[in-house]
């Protein structure tokens, strides 16, 4: 299984996921509980969502050339 990570534009909690040609959005969020105690991090899911292609191109960060 491949998968690219990808930022989504001036927004630093969430990330694009493309997995198997298929898009999804991460929440990272910003619990307290993540803060006070980061190793929860691993242990506590975060929130996953499948995007479509129109939305991912408006996300996505531009590329410079």
């Amino acid at each position: 299984m491949k998968c690219n990570v990808r930022g989504v534009f001036k927004n630093i909690r969430y990330r694009i996921l493309e997995i198997n040609d298929e898009e999804y959005i991460l929440d990272m969020g910003n619990s307290i509980w993540k803060i006070i105690f980061p190793f929860l991090h691993w242990i506590l899911p975060n929130p996953v969502y499948k995007i479509n292609n129109e939305i991912v191109d408006k996300l996505a960060v531009p590329e410079r050339e």
